[in-house]
C-alpha cells in the first residue's frame, strides 16, 4: 500500500488513534514521508448507531468546509462504509454497517 501512495499527492492524512491505524499510518510514513494527524472521529467504538453516524457526518461536514481536495484516511470498517455510504449514497443506514466486505485471508497476500 505504502509503494502505491508513495506517487498519489494528497493535502490531508487522517489516522484513526487505535494501534493497528496508526501502525499503519507509521509504516506509510515511513515509506512515502506522507505524516498523519489522529481523528478520534475515525476511530471503532463500541457505541449506538446514530453516535457513530454522528461522528462520520461531523467529520465530512468539516472536511467538506476545507480547502483539502485529496484525503487520505486510514481506519476501520464501519467508519469506511459509514464515509462510503455518505459520499456514495448521500446517507448511511444501521443496514450499512456490516455492509463492507471481509478482509482477505492472510495467505493471500504472500507471493
Amino acid at each position: 500500500m505504502a509503494e502505491f501512495l508513495k506517487d498519489v499527492p494528497t493535502d490531508l492524512n487522517l489516522t484513526s488513534p487505535i494501534l493497528r491505524c496508526r501502525q499503519t499510518a507509521e509504516i506509510i510514513t515511513l515509506e512515502t514521508g506522507k505524516k498523519f494527524m489522529a481523528d478520534w472521529r475515525i476511530t471503532e467504538m463500541m457505541e449506538p448507531f446514530q453516535i457513530l453516524k454522528w461522528r462520520v457526518k461531523n467529520l465530512l461536514n468539516q472536511l467538506e468546509k476545507s480547502d483539502f481536495n485529496t484525503i487520505l484516511i486510514c481506519t476501520h470498517g464501519a467508519v469506511i462504509e459509514g464515509l462510503v455510504s455518505y459520499l456514495m449514497r448521500g446517507n448511511f443506514k444501521v443496514q450499512d454497517v456490516m455492509a463492507y466486505p471481509p478482509p482477505a485471508p492472510r495467505d493471500s497476500y504472500q507471493n
